[in-house]
């Protein structure tokens, strides 16, 4: 078995005849997005889950929640009741992956857009989102920039870091992909950002992860400090 596992994410669900290509490819993992902003359902990816289940694919199921950054990368700022807002928050979650087939047991990973530590009442939110989904019988873990990777140890939450270099999206021979690694402590690393592949026409962000499907629970395990 090999010892890391190539994936690839895009917004929306992106048509079987890519899927296809990119298993044709090499990918066996897809992060898989549950929503886009609190309150949205992303029926492009949930209505897909089952059948690339069933075809082989790992999958990496995406919530967005409460963000403090937005698409441009302004400040927005925290809720106000954090352990409320949490709790709506993973029910919603929790809502999104039983509607995408998600049985119990399942991994949730929350996308922390913002590439700061968490602190204060944002801290508190996430940390009381982690344990009110663990109480739903999911596991919590976090997508994030890999500066927040000690963080996420620290709270006992898998994740899956994002470190994309400065520049470089291409476009790569999907079989000679550039140079990259896992970022320590984590079970994946998103390693390019809208990578132009040759010979598909839609970019997409690449992945390494250590794991064959991020979404089983029992196959995420913190690693050793």
């Amino acid at each position: 078995m090999p010892d890391k596992f190539l994936g690839f994410d895009v917004m929306s669900y992106p048509g079987d005849g890519t899927v296809a290509w990119l298993w044709a490819h090499g990918f066996r993992i897809c992060g898989l997005y549950l929503n886009h902003h609190r309150g949205g359902k992303d029926e492009s990816w949930i209505s897909h889950r089952p059948r690339l289940a069933n075809s082989g694919w790992g999958l990496a199921p995406l919530y967005l929640g409460w963000q403090t950054v937005d698409n441009h990368g302004h400040q927005l700022p925290p809720p106000g009741d954090p352990q409320t807002t949490a709790a709506a928050d993973a029910r919603e979650a929790v809502a999104l992956m039983q509607a995408a087939g998600f049985g119990v047991g399942s991994t949730i990973f929350f996308d922390i857009e913002d590439g700061t530590i968490p602190s204060g009442s944002y801290d508190r939110y996430l940390v009381s989102w982690f344990g009110a989904v663990r109480a739903a019988n999911y596991v919590p873990a976090t997508y994030c920039s890999y500066r927040l990777a000690s963080w996420a140890r620290q709270n006992n939450i898998p994740c899956w870091s994002f470190h994309i270099p400065a520049n470089g999206h291409g476009p790569f021979d999907p079989g000679s992909l550039p140079a990259a690694s896992i970022d320590d402590g984590c079970i994946g690393t998103q390693f390019r950002q809208e990578a132009h592949l040759n010979g598909l026409p839609l970019a997409v962000d690449l992945d390494w992860f250590s794991i064959r499907d991020p979404s089983s629970a029992h196959a995420v395990s913190q690693p050793a400090d």
